[in-house]
């Protein structure tokens, strides 16, 4: 089947670790993610984490994250 439900973006499903108060938490899942952003527990300096990265970064720094991400001045 091609994809019927559509799944928000950025793309499909990976599971998200995040940095919080020195401590990795995880995994989650994109929905939850953009949750955390929208709510303001993932801000654009969080340091974040999911295979296709290789390497924790900081959430301003993934591209795909950008446009969910407040403004920064």
């Amino acid at each position: 089947y091609p994809n019927e439900q559509a799944s928000p973006p950025p793309g499909p499903m990976r599971h998200w670790h995040y940095e919080s108060s020195g401590q990795s938490l995880g995994p989650i899942n994109e929905h939850q993610l953009l949750e955390l952003i929208r709510g303001g527990e993932i801000a654009p300096t969080t340091l974040l984490w999911t295979e296709e990265l290789g390497d924790w970064k900081a959430a301003r720094d993934i591209r795909a994250l950008q446009p969910y991400l407040p403004a920064t001045s």
